[in-house]
């Protein structure tokens, strides 16, 4: 008790002291949540204490502190968080170009390290197509879901892998995120969707347009 309170001034005189910088705090709503009657008194200094600090980042025009908050429950935010928080972004599940270059690259990343795909133009595409409304974090998980599908199989044909060696393990296929797919669906519902974007029409800054 009292340590906190503490952090939080610490954390700003730190990101000051070593400007420019940035302070990110993910999932900002866990700290900044709505101010209720039989809230701990311990939660609501630091709550206080967070907004003194962000008022105080704007004092000095010199100043070159960035503060980014994200949140995937901007309702719950308090509503001195939303005034203090000036510029409001909606941040859009990736549309099938984003998609496409998230793919390509976490297969290019995984080719560095020695994993092998067997994936042309054609099987990139489907899917792309076939993660439409897939968040970045699905994305990885379905990729990393199809990179077992060697393991799989090969379990299925010798249970022993001290006796595996690489070549044993064949390259990852486009039945391998079939596979991925089936296992992994969208975490993101379509009335999560619409209470962003009504969240985001009332308060963001931008109208994002529908890219996909």
């Amino acid at each position: 008790v009292g340590e906190s309170e503490k952090l939080v001034r610490t954390l700003f005189r730190v990101a000051a002291f070593l400007q420019p910088s940035i302070i990110f705090v993910d999932e900002v709503d866990s700290l900044l949540s709505a101010r209720s009657d039989d809230e701990q008194d311990v939660v609501r200094r630091i709550k206080t204490e967070f907004f003194v600090q962000l008022d105080g980042a704007r004092t000095n025009s010199n100043d070159r502190v960035l503060i980014i908050g994200t949140t995937n429950r901007p309702d719950q935010l308090d509503e001195a968080a939303r005034r203090r928080f000036a510029l409001r972004l909606y941040i859009p599940l990736p549309d099938s170009k984003a998609r496409k270059e998230l793919i390509v690259e976490t297969i290019r990343r995984e080719q560095l390290i020695g994993s092998l795909f067997e994936l042309n133009e054609d099987d990139i595409s489907k899917t792309v197509d076939l993660t439409k409304g897939y968040s970045c974090a699905d994305l990885a998980s379905v990729l990393r879901e199809a990179s077992m599908g060697p393991i799989r199989e090969l379990m299925r044909v010798n249970k022993n892998c001290k006796e595996w060696t690489p070549d044993h393990i064949r390259a990852i296929r486009f039945t391998d995120l079939e596979d991925g797919l089936k296992r992994i669906k969208s975490s993101v519902g379509d009335q999560e969707l619409l209470r962003y974007k009504n969240w985001n029409k009332q308060f963001g800054v931008f109208e994002i347009p529908e890219l996909d």
